[in-house]
C-alpha cells in the first residue's frame, strides 16, 4: 500500500499537492470545468485561468522538490543499485 500521509514536516504540506498532481486527479478536474462551461461560460473562464496557472507553478515546483529529495536521500542511488545489481 502508498505510504500513508505525512503528519509534520513538509511532508503535510506537500502530500496534498503531489495528489492533485495525479492523473485521475486532473482528469477529474477537467472534466468538471467542462460541465461549468456548459453551465456558466464565465465562471468556466475563471476557473480555468487559476486552474492553469495553479498547475503552471506547481508541478514544476513539485518535479524540482522531488528531484532534491530524491537526491539528498541518496535514494536514486540506492533504487539503481537494487534493480542493476550484478548477481555473483
Amino acid at each position: 500500500p502508498p505510504a500513508p500521509w505525512p503528519r509534520r514536516g513538509l511532508g503535510a504540506l506537500s502530500w496534498p499537492a503531489f495528489k492533485a498532481c495525479e492523473p485521475h486527479v486532473v482528469l477529474l478536474g477537467v472534466t468538471a470545468l467542462a460541465g461549468c462551461a456548459a453551465a456558466a461560460p464565465a465562471l468556466w473562464l475563471a476557473l480555468w485561468r487559476a486552474g492553469v496557472l495553479g498547475m503552471a507553478v506547481l508541478a514544476p515546483t513539485l518535479a524540482v522538490a522531488r528531484v532534491a529529495r530524491g537526491l539528498r536521500r541518496q535514494a536514486v542511488d540506492r533504487e539503481f543499485d537494487q534493480w542493476f545489481h550484478a548477481c555473483e
